[in-house]
């Protein structure tokens, strides 16, 4: 160990020297910028966060929420519930890395310009990667991650002090997003809405209004909470990004697909649609060979299922941030929450229709079934439902289930209800590396909001 001190010691004086001489600007890579403008980190914020949200982190939740299933590989163990802290070193460190660290120097640098514009819509995201990061694994680095060398070690802050960050942020973000004057606006940059302030103000409120639904679990005042978001975001405009039909820019579900293949339409879902002749189906899902629609059912792997459709997988398809019928659906449940029937009834077929628009289908006998609803026959069931089926392929569908139990899910074959994740473990880099590791956790163990 002595000799390898010595020889980066020797190394740093040689470059001290060299200094000198040599022009410092000779090994600066003009394509990977060591300070790269706000303008130019937050697209790569953006569609980084996307494609993780398209790729692992809306994969494995499907398979745990039944949207899909694994039939071969990797994915066949997922299936079954056979899911460890190596599957999830990837995109934990993607997220930490690409994601979570740049949005805090965007923030740094939005301060040091006078620009709270893109302070603003940073906050947005930050609230919105944590508040997933946190669903998923409960305490986790905060406070100090992000933070370089200086903490190069960060410790893990309870979900519910994350949570309280989280109100804070969108708080400040709806602040910032306000102010008249921003030295550095977002323009162009904004592959999210193309730098509208009122459109991020309302990504802020509604961020705000899905994290009450979450904590509405452990106090059900959090419901007339989130009703005051809701009030406040207005009609949200989709958050979404397009990926693009190149091989370096697909969407990472039909990358997934082309390259790997090992899930299929989940059996639940497909049972869902098909029962209720739902219009989307051909949308969200691929014919079988002999024209029908049915999935692989959890623990009986079926790789004649269907596969995902062309709405979500294909090659320039779309990833979904948050939505403005989740905002409707968001809005329903917690009126049901609060009493106020009339305004769920409302809410839920606003977001049933919503969710038709957004795949550009119409179906009248379908709407009259489950966009017709009113106070006297609204029910929690019906709003959760047409939310999970309407939420395909989003990684929200798997905390829904968390909070509400709905639909009802049957555990996959072989194994019995205990047995259903509720969280992922810590990754395997923080056991080996972070001494403030807090522990491993079992997939069956709950989160902080997720109280029996």
């Amino acid at each position: 160990m002595k000799k390898i001190f010595i020889a980066f010691a020797v190394a740093a004086v040689g470059l001290t020297s060299c200094n000198k001489w040599i022009n410092e600007d000779i090994n600066v890579d003009p394509n990977n910028p060591a300070n790269a403008s706000m303008d130019l980190m937050l697209p790569a914020v953006e569609a980084g966060w996307a494609y993780l949200l398209g790729g692992d982190l809306g994969r494995y939740n499907s398979v745990f929420s039944q949207h899909h299933a694994g039939v071969d590989r990797q994915h066949l163990g997922f299936d079954v519930y056979v899911f460890t802290e190596s599957d999830v070193n990837n995109s934990y460190e993607a997220a930490y890395q690409s994601v979570i660290g740049d949005l805090m120097v965007i923030q740094k640098k939005a301060a040091e310009s006078n620009s709270p514009h893109y302070a603003g819509a940073a906050k947005v995201m930050m609230a919105q990667v944590m508040m997933q990061m946190t669903d998923l694994y409960g305490d986790l680095p905060y406070s100090e991650a992000g933070q370089g060398l200086e903490f190069i070690h960060p410790k893990f802050d309870t979900q519910e002090s994350i949570y309280n960050a989280i109100f804070t942020m969108c708080e400040e973000a709806a602040t910032d997003l306000a102010a008249a004057e921003s030295v550095f606006s977002l323009g162009g940059s904004d592959m999210i809405y193309g730098g509208d302030l009122a459109a991020w103000t309302s990504l802020a409120h509604a961020t705000a209004a899905r994290a009450h639904l979450h904590l509405s679990k452990r106090d059900a005042s959090h419901f007339a909470q989130a009703l005051t978001e809701v009030d406040a975001a207005g009609e949200l405009p989709t958050a979404q990004i397009f990926f693009y039909p190149s091989s370096t820019n697909a969407n990472p579900l039909y990358q997934f697909m082309d390259q790997r293949g090992d899930i299929r339409m989940g059996a639940n879902l497909m049972n869902i649609m098909n029962s209720s002749a739902d219009p989307r189906l051909s949308a969200f899902a691929t014919a079988a060979e002999d024209g029908t629609f049915f999935g692989s059912p959890a623990g009986e792997p079926n790789s004649a299922a269907c596969n995902p459709g062309p709405f979500y997988s294909s090659i320039d398809s779309k990833v979904i941030i948050m939505s403005n019928y989740e905002l409707k659906f968001i809005e329903a449940e917690a009126a049901l929450g609060t009493g106020d029937a009339a305004r769920a009834a409302s809410a839920h077929n606003a977001g049933v229709l919503a969710s038709l628009a957004d795949v550009g289908v119409a179906d009248p006998a379908f709407e009259a079934a489950h966009a017709a609803w009113d106070a006297s026959n609204i029910t929690l069931t019906e709003v959760m439902t047409q939310k999970y089926v309407a939420m395909y392929t989003q990684p929200e569908s798997w905390t829904d289930w968390r909070r509400t139990g709905l639909p009802v899910l049957t555990p996959a074959a072989g194994t019995v209800e205990g047995d259903m994740p509720r969280r992922w473990p810590y990754p395997q880099n923080e056991r080996l590396y972070n001494p403030n590791y807090p522990g491993a956790a079992a997939i069956t163990d709950r989160v902080w909001w997720d109280v029996e």
